[in-house]
């Protein structure tokens, strides 16, 4: 590529991207604004009463017993590695990311830069009952752009999972539980006339080490869907702000044809009702 036209094309897409994160940010905004904080109440034991005992340990081992109940959260990432399909590369991504409680919300915003180039950047989003992934080659060219029933149910999915992560939507009407037994418990989410599930799963300690569901869609790299077992490790713990909570995240598939995992990344830093 001549360096001129490769000037253009770092143009272009820096501008593009500027354009997604633009709308990332302004969403995030007006998420902020829709469901306004201004005293949050303080978790008790009375508040985690009903959920199943595995969780109650969770809630204790975290700390967030006797702390304010986290209605937002902004989700600081690092390290991040995302693989495209299973036969790609890791690739090093950078990640932005916010979920909202009183009404399941979530956003995340993903851009892989390499020599001045984004090679991809994306908007995750799941607001007001819909879902919607977009992803832009070098910034400048759509090659997704999701919405619909299955893309509502796999959004679902993924704030189900991010449940502990942001404990607040524990304790909220729409989601359910269903103890399994001393290290396990079923949750499920409702809204919007959808409802998902999957089971969280812990150890003595009292940490979540993993979540699976059959609810999340799968898209193969000729574009068919199916349901398909994925599931959400979180390698280790760790304290901060005076809380224990999730330090390092992967997700896979659990494929027929093998595992295909692919995201992994740090948690660098998890801040609750901004």
């Amino acid at each position: 590529m001549k360096k001129s036209a490769l000037i253009i094309v770092i143009m272009f897409s820096f501008c593009s991207c500027k354009s997604l994160i633009k709308t990332y940010k302004q969403e995030v905004d007006n998420e902020i604004k829709l469901n306004s904080i201004e005293n949050a109440e303080i978790i008790t034991e009375s508040d985690i009463a009903h959920l199943p005992e595995p969780v109650q340990k969770y809630f204790r081992f975290t700390g967030i017993v006797g702390k304010p109940m986290p209605y937002n959260c902004t989700i600081d990432w690092e390290d991040v590695q995302f693989k495209m399909s299973p036969e790609k590369e890791w690739i090093p991504i950078k990640c932005l990311q916010f979920n909202s409680v009183k009404e399941p919300a979530r956003f995340a915003y993903l851009y892989a830069p390499k020599m001045g180039i984004n090679i991809f950047v994306g908007r995750d989003k799941y607001q007001q009952g819909k879902g919607n992934m977009h992803i832009k080659l070098l910034g400048l060219f759509t090659i997704q752009d999701a919405w619909g029933k299955a893309m509502d149910e796999s959004s679902l999915v993924t704030i189900l999972s991010e449940t502990l992560f942001v404990p607040g939507y524990a304790l909220q009407q729409y989601v359910s539980w269903e103890e399994i037994d001393s290290l396990s418990a079923k949750a499920t989410i409702t809204h919007n006339g959808i409802s998902v599930s999957g089971i969280f799963y812990f150890n003595e300690k009292g940490e979540m080490t993993h979540f699976t569901s059959y609810d999340r869609n799968y898209v193969d790299t000729d574009g068919n869907e199916q349901k398909v077992e994925w599931v959400a490790n979180v390698e280790y713990y760790t304290q901060r702000d005076g809380l224990i909570l999730p330090g390092y995240v992967s997700a896979t598939w659990k494929r027929q044809e093998g595992d295909y995992q692919y995201f992994k990344g740090k948690i660098k830093a998890l801040k609750f009702n901004s």
